[in-house]
């Protein structure tokens, strides 16, 4: 079990192929208190459409050593083969496969012994093709792996959220951390809040520099820098509400308490 709930701020492509508006992103999300920042990885090649969103290897270099400095984890969805071998390289540890390939064997066989902690997307996704993608994956029992929920739904609608998924898993994966990749509107902060709540150990939530920006993800349920400081407080509120699950004398009840034993 996690010691705390992991948020993952999801720069996505909202840095528009800038490496200083990249560095900028490591820095908002470390301001706001996220536990990782996360990028999209892949070829120019891959997609002529989303060629001018990407760096070359020696930015991703200087983006990766930044979060060094700044203290919080760099992580990276690749796209391609390309990607997988520019992010072994980087020596990075936290890989998130989305939703798009999680059908994809000769993608999830391509992620290498060196990723050690792994965030399995699920969106669209059926049970079967969920337990193929972990039977898939090699070496699962030496590698920590999160299921992350999600609806692949921008943004998804409050009722169509079917949340209790997650406990559900909770208790079908034991094995296994749960996840939620949240993209509910912009200012609906209560579906992380739920999903902590029901068992979530790590969160995440797609972001930008402002909220005037025009990014790649504007449609992507994105919120600004500064309202991902709301996000990540509202998370850090509830995980302090729900305590560790044991029953104990709480300090508030001390002075009740003396009151209580007069009467014995």
């Amino acid at each position: 079990m996690s010691e705390k709930i992991f948020v993952i701020a999801e720069a996505g492509l909202n840095f528009c192929g800038s490496l200083d508006k990249a560095l900028l992103m490591v820095d908002a999300a470390k301001a706001a208190g996220a536990d990782a920042v996360k990028f999209q990885t892949f070829l120019p090649s891959f997609d002529p459409k989303l060629s001018k969103y990407t760096l070359t290897d020696l930015e991703w270099n200087r983006l990766f050593g930044h979060t060094i400095e700044k203290e919080i984890l760099f992580m990276s969805t690749p796209f391609d083969r390309w990607a997988v071998d520019l992010l072994k390289n980087l020596g990075v540890m936290h890989w998130k496969v989305p939703s798009g390939e999680l059908t994809n064997d000769e993608y999830l066989r391509s992620i290498p012994d060196q990723a050690q902690t792994i965030y399995l997307s699920t969106g669209m996704a059926n049970m079967d093709e969920i337990n193929h993608a972990l039977d898939v994956l090699p070496n699962p029992v030496d590698r920590e792996i999160y299921l992350m929920y999600c609806v692949s739904g921008y943004p998804t609608q409050a009722k169509q959220s079917n949340l209790l998924t997650i406990q559900r898993w909770r208790d079908a994966f034991p094995q296994y951390e749960m996840g939620f990749s949240d993209h509910s509107t912009p200012m609906d902060f209560e579906n992380s809040h739920l999903a902590v709540a029901l068992g979530a150990t790590a969160i995440e939530r797609h972001f930008q520099l402002n909220e005037l920006e025009e990014c790649p993800d504007t449609d992507v349920s994105v919120i600004s820098g500064e309202e991902l400081k709301e996000y990540v407080r509202g998370i850090r509120e509830v995980e302090a509400r729900l305590g560790d699950g044991f029953k104990t004398l709480m300090p508030c009840e001390k002075a009740t308490l003396k009151v209580r034993n007069r009467f014995k």
